[in-house]
């Protein structure tokens, strides 16, 4: 994004390229949200002088009254748990000076490739959304005869076997597995890790004939960095806040890797970045994203494309009208089945294509659209043979 915002000239454009939008303010959201506007300003500083930082904006939303509910003890957790407003205020204070925006009390109404509509009714022009409103089961899980609680989770007892299937065991985001101390475990990946582990014993214990042992397992430390070596956390109920909190929280991420190779590479990262900046340079050339279909969803009125914006896809309406506009009047409509892209655009002379109606579109990089256009035309007599042409059915065969 700031590559491109370097070297564009609208200034609309500009300011949707330099937003980084942010849904959810728990530990995920609030330590991207930090982090980017830290990045932000060390870019504008070092890498981009074209770009200043003000005209970087980093918005985090948040349905609940502050950011951090983990440390809160909000009634949102899976168990109430010792609350600390003191660091959660110490970190949303931090955050705004680092020039995150915090809208509280709202929700995601809806996203578009161009925009966040918000529950007061605000739109964020945006090019960067990122979501970390958290998880729910696989939808597979739905369909398996199995016993689920209110949030779609397998029900497990206290060694971790399904509820009435001996043969059967869950951990993770997928099962409510009980907490030694009431309630049920945080979908989260440390605890996932640590169900991974007492499964896999008691399925040992199982099979050699022994009782599965309850799980008891404890997450006694959390926290969050928030941007230029701040973090809060909390570690056996004792708060820490600031550069202490920071050198810990870096610590536990170094036990998580996985190899003693990649923490050498993480901790050698980490050393060089003060020195010699951060590594922002790209050596791939990301052709994998040039294959992908996406889906695209556009509010009535949006525009969708522009031919004075560059157009690098071509849409394929899959629901609702859209507007072709000609000199500021609509010139005609493309409904479901319809698509249009750069080439369409110059062929129709038109300026735009905006939402009539809300607008579903499946989204193909412009070079595969014409690839996949001459393959469809090359073998259409090949088609329509193929659909003309009776079923041969076998007819059965009577036995003797």
């Amino acid at each position: 994004m700031f590559e491109l915002a370097d070297i564009e000239r609208d200034p609309e454009e500009r300011r949707r390229l330099l937003t980084f939008f942010v849904a959810g303010g728990g530990f995920a959201g609030s330590e991207i949200a930090g982090e980017l506007a830290d990045l932000a300003r060390l870019l504008t500083s070092r890498e981009y002088r074209g770009i200043k930082r003000e005209e970087c904006r980093v918005v985090i939303v948040h349905p609940g009254p502050t950011l951090l509910p983990e440390l809160y003890g909000s009634g949102s957790l899976e168990r109430k748990s010792k609350s600390f407003p003191k660091l959660v205020e110490y970190a949303m204070r931090h955050c705004e000076r680092l020039g995150v925006e915090l809208m509280l009390e709202t929700k995601v109404a809806g996203a578009t490739p161009n925009e966040v509509y918000l529950s007061n009714g605000e739109h964020i022009p945006t090019r960067t959304i990122v979501s970390t409103v958290g998880t729910k089961p696989s939808p597979i899980l739905s369909g398996l005869p199995l016993p689920f609680d209110e949030r779609g989770r397998v029900r497990v007892d206290a060694v971790m076997r399904v509820q009435g299937r001996e043969e059967l065991w869950a951990g993770g985001d997928c099962a409510a597995v009980p907490h030694p101390k009431g309630g049920t475990c945080p979908p989260t990946a440390l605890w996932a890790a640590m169900h991974g582990k007492y499964v896999g014993r008691n399925i040992a214990r199982a099979a050699a004939g022994k009782a599965p042992q309850p799980f008891r397992g404890m997450i006694r430390r959390q926290g969050v960095s928030l941007g230029r070596r701040t973090a809060v956390s909390e570690v056996s109920g004792i708060p820490l806040r600031g550069k202490v909190s920071w050198l810990g929280h870096r610590a536990v991420v170094l036990t998580l890797i996985p190899s003693w190779d990649r923490r050498l590479r993480l901790l050698s990262d980490w050393t060089l970045w003060p020195l010699v900046g951060r590594d922002i340079v790209q050596m791939g050339g990301g052709q994998h994203s040039a294959y992908e279909v996406r889906r695209h969803v556009y509010q009535p009125g949006e525009t969708i494309v522009e031919a004075s914006r560059p157009l690098r896809y071509v849409h394929v309406v899959i629901e609702g009208e859209a507007e072709v506009m000609r000199n500021g009047e609509v010139a005609t409509t493309v409904g479901p089945g319809g698509h249009f892209g750069r080439k369409w655009l110059e062929q129709q002379g038109a300026d735009a294509v905006r939402a009539r109606t809300l607008v579903r579109t499946l989204v193909l990089h412009a070079d595969q659209a014409n690839v996949l256009q001459d393959v469809l035309l090359s073998s259409e007599p090949l088609i329509a043979k193929t659909m003309l042409r009776p079923a041969l059915v076998e007819e059965p065969r009577e036995r003797p």
